[in-house]
């Protein structure tokens, strides 16, 4: 053997090592070894195994091994075509040139990446320096405004990032980890913090997911419409500060290492949270929620409660619920959209780490997803989605002209940096067609452009058809709608030259089955078209309650509308809509697991004779409800907080009068029989303008049908308070007539016997079929004249009332009190 050739070829690939070592650093390639191409394989193609002269470059190939999988293409062809061909100090020079052409290759993909011509999308990288790193987010955080029209997605890469960066999260900005799970992407810091005023109150259109905090403080002082998803913080969470009032907000899948503050929020929501013990801290609030959480004990709930038991609510178990789907970066270069499973009865506490367990299905960016821009017109964007099994909605404003519609079942609907989508003039935004399965659409906004003058306005979202029914069991799963904010207002990025605007409902939903998962439907009780400046005194010179804005002249008649059966919702906030009901639910099985809503307070219209927050219709048999606050702000009084049907079930209800005495709630409660009467309730007792209601006596009725009694099926609620049942239904399903049945047990199976058939209550089209058999067409003809002369003087008694605040309907009243009730007869 040559031992100086040999020496002089060591050499050489020594100084090819340290040349290439740099060069990968200069790239951004480690060399750990960690998702690189299979070394073996590069040293086989090569023909460099391990006899003799090879073991000279071995080292060197060791580094080369550190390229990227998508770097592979040219270099197996340089290593194929120089195999058994050519020495091995050659045929290392010709990998070099290869691995050359290779990056630059990436290089060139790299700035072909489907968000490379994106500017409001920035994609943050471990590697980049911590100058670098700074200067893109503090460009962020500068870019948007209250009511701007800018919106930004900050998505960072797996890894852990410098311990001198901090991102301070603005309005209409996603701040994604785009890792597998949360401890992929480890942040030092990321907070929310007051704004302006020296308030949280205003802090909405904001997220933060899929990363670890490792600060000592965590601060996430938000209001509505900023939900925090797939995360773990390290330390303590506070999700206000000491001072300034805070009025959020939603959380899931969330671990906490150290103490959950919960500050000055007024109300919150958190499903599937993981805490150690005694980390949990109160010193104020109204609401909270904690569903399917680990770690909460009997001290730390007594000490939140702070007295007032119904202050927090506990729900050990959840139905049904699945997670927001969302972007991953693989190590092969590779993004995906992850659809997380529909889970019945999940596991209590954050996920953890087994994250692959609990995903569904993943949609690769490059052929399963179509990709919308701002400057793509609707058409385009329907034809896009009709040829893929998902859609990118990146962050901008779009100005639709015809309504977004997915047609096909298993679609994903994903926004990354609160895109906007502006409705077409009476025309709905969004809208998904009947009879589809495991639709989900997440982190949207929706406006309305309707001019306030438009006879109607299609919903600005819309599931499924009014009025059509679904024969599929409780058990098929129609979609997911997480993170939907829908707003009615005059903006003036909307180019409508702060003209206002109208929302007939601003979401409904009608298919059977969904999952709504924190949504946020708001009339803007304040905007950039009324000449009102934030700042930190503005209480005390002008108050938001006395001055006029340009959106108290839009026009809103329903927040969220459920129409479908065997719904569930985690999360409804409703404000401030002015001409009805802010939240109806017509649908059976329904479950609602936490409720804000705030009354319109600019409104010229009388809540007293007219309007409640929360209206469950008399003719629905099975609702369930818990955490249900309502609040009135200034003076303008209500009737009822909740107008429900005598079959609700409803737990731990609040009343709230800010800024007055809370006798401006006449009653908290209102429970509607089928023949038109009511029950009406108060509170079982105060605490300052907070009143409390634990829960109250109602019928219980299950379903009879195909020679089963179905009951609805709730989760594990046995840290609620338990209602007294005053009345127990057995109703046919298709009928709607109560059945007396006879158990008759057997060892294979209960049987069940009709005894009577009277009629309960029938639907609609069954009432009004009955009403046509039963008189003659004259005396019918002469009733329908009578009821739209009725509806007639009624309307135009409601529009007088609209337009004359001094001036209200007049109500006569007999009331009796008996056992803590009061009944009150509308005359």
């Amino acid at each position: 053997m040559d031992w100086g050739a040999f020496k002089k070829r060591e050499a050489v690939a020594k100084l090819l090592s340290i040349f290439w070592k740099a060069t990968l650093r200069k790239h951004g390639f480690g060399i750990d070894g960690a998702g690189f191409p299979n070394l073996l394989q590069v040293v086989k193609d090569v023909g460099l195994e391990t006899s003799g002269k090879s073991a000279a470059v071995r080292p060197a190939f060791w580094l080369l091994g550190s390229s990227r999988q998508r770097g592979q293409a040219p270099l197996r062809a340089a290593l194929l075509m120089v195999r058994q061909r050519a020495p091995p100090i050659l045929r290392l020079l010709v990998v070099l040139v290869g691995l050359a052409k290779s990056h630059e290759a990436e290089d060139g993909r790299e700035s072909r990446q489907w968000y490379s011509r994106i500017p409001e999308i920035v994609v943050l990288d471990p590697s980049m320096s911590s100058k670098e790193l700074k200067a893109k987010l503090s460009e962020v955080k500068d870019a948007t405004s209250h009511f701007g029209p800018a919106r930004r997605a900050v998505l960072l890469k797996p890894g852990v990032y410098p311990h001198d960066m901090w991102i301070d999260i603005g309005y209409y900005t996603t701040v994604a980890g785009v890792g597998r799970g949360p401890e992929s992407v480890v942040v030092p810091d990321a907070w929310v913090s007051n704004d302006i005023t020296d308030q949280a109150t205003n802090n909405f259109w904001r997220s933060l997911e899929g990363v670890t905090v490792t600060a000592g403080r965590t601060m996430w002082a938000v209001s509505q419409a900023a939900p925090l998803r797939r995360a773990i913080v390290k330390n303590e969470l506070w999700l206000s500060h000491k001072a300034g009032y805070s009025s959020g907000g939603f959380m899931s899948d969330v671990e906490v290492n150290g103490k959950l503050v919960m500050g000055t929020q007024q109300q919150w929501y958190a499903r599937q949270v993981s805490l150690p013990p005694e980390g949990l801290y109160c010193t104020g609030g109204w609401n909270y929620i904690f569903q399917g959480a680990v770690g909460l004990d009997k001290k730390d709930m007594h000490a939140c409660d702070g007295g007032m038991t119904e202050k927090v609510s506990q729900v050990s178990g959840i139905p049904r619920s699945a997670e927001k789907p969302y972007l991953v970066f693989e190590e092969t270069s590779d993004w995906k959209i992850y659809v997380p499973k529909m889970l019945k009865n999940p596991a209590p506490g954050a996920i953890g780490k087994d994250r692959e367990s609990h995903i569904d299905r993943a949609l690769y960016i490059d052929s399963d997803v179509f990709i919308a821009t701002p400057d793509m017109s609707a058409s385009d964007i329907n034809r896009g989605m009709a040829t893929k099994e998902g859609m990118l909605l990146t962050p901008g404003i779009y100005r639709l002209d015809e309504p977004l519609v997915i047609t096909s079942s298993g679609f994903v609907l994903l926004g990354i940096g609160f895109p906007t989508l502006v409705s077409p003039p009476g025309r709905s935004c969004l809208q998904v067609t009947d009879f589809l399965n495991d639709v989900r659409i997440a982190g949207i906004m929706l406006d309305a452009a309707t001019p306030v003058l438009g006879f109607y306005a299609e919903p600005l979202l819309q599931w499924g058809s009014r009025g059509e029914t679904d024969a599929r069991s409780a058990e098929a799963s129609t979609g997911v709608a997480s993170d939907i904010f829908a707003r009615v207002g005059a903006f003036k990025y909307l180019g409508l030259g702060c003209a206002p605007v109208r929302a007939n409902t601003l979401m409904e939903f009608n298919s059977d089955n969904l999952i709504i998962d924190n949504v946020w439907a708001w009339h803007a009780d304040h905007d950039d078209c009324s000449n009102f400046t934030m700042t930190p005194n503005n209480n005390e010179k002008e108050p938001m309650l006395q001055h006029k804005f340009k959106s108290d002249k839009c026009w809103s008649q329903h927040g969220v509308v459920v129409n479908g059966r065997n719904i569930i919702a985690f999360g409804v906030a409703v404000e401030h809509i002015i001409d009805g009901h802010l939240l109806v639910w017509n649908g059976e099985d329904g479950q609602l697991y936490f409720f804000q809503a705030e009354l319109p307070y600019h409104s010229r219209l009388n809540l007293e004779s007219r309007y409640a927050a929360y209206v469950v219709p008399p003719q629905v048999f099975n609702h369930f409800g818990v955490g249900i606050g309502v609040y009135i702000i200034g003076g303008h009084p209500a009737y009822a907080a909740l107008e429900i049907s005598a079959f609700t079930d409803i737990r731990k209800v609040l009343t709230v009068v800010i800024g007055k005495q809370n006798q401006l709630f006449r009653h908290q409660v209102c429970q509607v029989m089928l023949d038109g009467s009511r029950i009406c309730h108060q509170p079982t007792h105060c605490q300052w303008a907070r009143c409390y209601l634990a829960t109250l006596p109602h019928g219980d009725v299950e379903f009879y049908t195909s020679g089963r009694i179905r009951p609805m099926v709730l989760p594990n609620v046995h840290l609620l308070p338990q209602p007294e049942i005053k009345q127990r239904l057995i109703l046919d399903a298709e009928k709607r007539k109560e059945v007396s049945v006879d158990f008759e047990d057997t060892e294979a199976e209960t049987k069940f016997a009709i005894k009577d058939d009277q009629d309960r209550h029938p639907r609609p089209n069954q009432r009004f079929a009955s009403l046509a058999m039963a008189v003659s067409l004259p005396l019918g003809a002469a009733a329908l004249l009578l009821l739209a002369v009725r509806a007639t003087f009624i309307f135009l008694r409601s529009r007088s009332d609209a337009c004359n605040d001094d001036e209200a309907l007049s109500l006569r009243q007999t009331a009796h009190e008996s056992e803590g009730t009061m009944t009150v007869t509308l005359i």
